[in-house]
């Protein structure tokens, strides 16, 4: 909890924050600061609203902030021009299921500019009794992937 009272994880190690809250039964991220080789990075992408129960299968579309995807010379023009232009961001398609004690979240973004595929795949796992134990991005062909041990 911040001076705010704004809910945060951070990470100590790689010097990362994720802003979030719980509300109506429902983990909400809001944004990430960091570096893009976290835990939390993963968490950010795969799990941007999550319900903490859910028995049926979910679909639903979620819109990230596209300058977490970018190379840090067009992050900064983006920054940069934010304010006088409307910056979308990267919307998603993500698919929640239930398989036995796993709860799984799936993401692809809708957004096809490479031809072969989505720019962004995401993959979370959670597990009754243990919490998230694992995920993945892939984003533009390069995957990062944690899980818990």
């Amino acid at each position: 909890v911040d001076l705010y009272g704004n809910l945060k994880l951070v990470s100590l190690s790689k010097k990362t924050v994720l802003s979030f809250e719980t509300k109506n039964s429902v983990f909400v991220v809001y944004d990430y600061q960091g570096a893009k080789d976290s835990a939390l990075f993963v968490l950010y992408a795969s799990v941007p609203r999550a319900p903490y129960e859910s028995t049926e299968d979910l679909t639903y579309t979620d819109t990230l902030l596209a300058r977490h995807f970018l190379p840090w010379r067009k992050r900064f023009f983006s920054d940069f021009t934010a304010p006088f232009f409307n910056s979308k961001g990267m919307t998603l398609y993500y698919c929640c299921r239930r398989e036995g004690r796993d709860f799984t979240i799936s993401g692809r973004s809708v957004d096809k500019t490479q031809g072969e595929g989505p720019r962004l795949e995401t993959k979370a796992t959670f597990r009754e009794g243990q919490g998230w134990v694992g995920g993945y991005i892939i984003h533009e062909g390069r995957k990062f992937e944690v899980m818990k041990r």
